[in-house]
């Protein structure tokens, strides 16, 4: 373990000396930057609040995902719990740690939600959050200091970034026909697939030290390390594709889709949309085989792609024909990506 890492392990011990009490209330704090928490959340803010930053959380945590495997690979750095015996492991990951994706994604999509509610007490509460996220995942002992921060860091960027290609984006995109739609949102899961996967076919050779993978399995036996596994990024190639497909389709064929409503309309709309993702998430998960071969990635992609169409299209669509919620009818060349 090189100095800088002893030093920044200082702080993992400090914070757990604190006390186990805090394993709750940390741990409650991780969640709000979890993978699963934005996955339910998503659903919710597209069919129950607003359409457009709905779709617009979900292209973030994709991309921000993308952004984070690929340096994870890149980076090759270990976890607090996987070289320092003193840190507990609260919790276990099987990835590398440098940058934290938990981090990474609060910061992306908490600030993302931020710049466009544009209210002092949002940006203010929501930064909260961030921190606290990036805390947590200190004291649970799967992050060194410069995880977090740079996670917060690369989150930033893509704030900065989306919030300042958007309207070249979306002006460019929307005279284009849904055909066209399709096939850029299936080129851009590919660039994301790629990304992914380059670091990976040109590093795994190289692997790691062993006795990070034996201090991981003696530390959380139930969750030993693969950090070069290549199904995650089918997962989110296959999420973007049809989730962006998905909208596409949704605004070229209705306009779009009003989110607004009765309590109860919104109620509706979440359990029954809830009920058939996750029928589509376990569902398939038990059908498909889970592995890392071609085969298994190749239905990793379409039960995600599946996923993706559901939460954009079928299910707004399903909704409108239930009387659930109603389309946005306008003009083709006025409607809002």
């Amino acid at each position: 373990m090189d100095l800088w890492l002893q030093l920044e392990a200082q702080v993992n011990v400090f914070l757990q000396s604190l006390g186990a009490w805090l394993t709750i209330p940390m741990s409650a704090l991780t969640f709000l930057g979890n993978e699963e928490f934005f996955l339910l959340a998503m659903p919710f803010l597209f069919w129950c609040v607003n359409a457009s930053l709905g779709f617009r959380i979900g292209v973030m945590l994709m991309l921000s995902n993308a952004v984070n495997a690929f340096f994870k690979v890149l980076f090759r750095s270990p976890r607090p719990y996987w070289i320092e015996p003193r840190v507990t492991a609260y919790t276990a990951e099987t990835s590398f740690g440098v940058p934290s994706g938990h981090s990474q994604n609060s910061a992306s999509l908490w600030g993302l939600a931020a710049a466009k509610i544009n209210r002092r007490w949002v940006w203010v509460v929501f930064s909260l959050v961030v921190f606290g996220v990036g805390l947590s995942r200190l004291y649970l002992g799967v992050h060194f200091v410069r995880d977090v921060l740079l996670g917060w860091i690369l989150g930033a960027l893509l704030v900065i970034a989306f919030t300042r290609w958007e309207k070249a984006v979306c002006d460019w995109l929307r005279p284009q026909s849904l055909q066209r739609w399709v096939l850029l949102s299936a080129a851009a899961a590919l660039v994301l697939l790629l990304l992914m996967q380059l670091p990976i076919a040109l590093l795994s050779p190289g692997g790691y030290p062993a006795e990070w993978a034996q201090a991981a399995l003696l530390a959380a036996p139930e969750k030993p390390i693969t950090p070069f596994e290549r199904s995650g990024s089918f997962t989110i190639a296959g999420t973007f594709f049809g989730m962006t497909a998905g909208y596409a389709f949704l605004l070229k064929h209705k306009g779009g889709f009003d989110a607004s409503g009765l309590w109860w309309k919104k109620a509706l709309r979440y359990l029954l949309g809830s009920g058939v993702l996750l029928a589509l998430w376990f569902g398939l998960g038990q059908v498909f085989p889970r592995g890392e071969d071609l085969i298994s990635y190749i239905l990793r992609f379409l039960r995600y792609t599946l996923i993706g169409v559901w939460v954009s299209a079928l299910a707004p669509i399903l909704f409108m024909r239930f009387g659930l919620a109603s389309p946005i009818l306008r003009p083709e060349s006025t409607q809002k990506t």
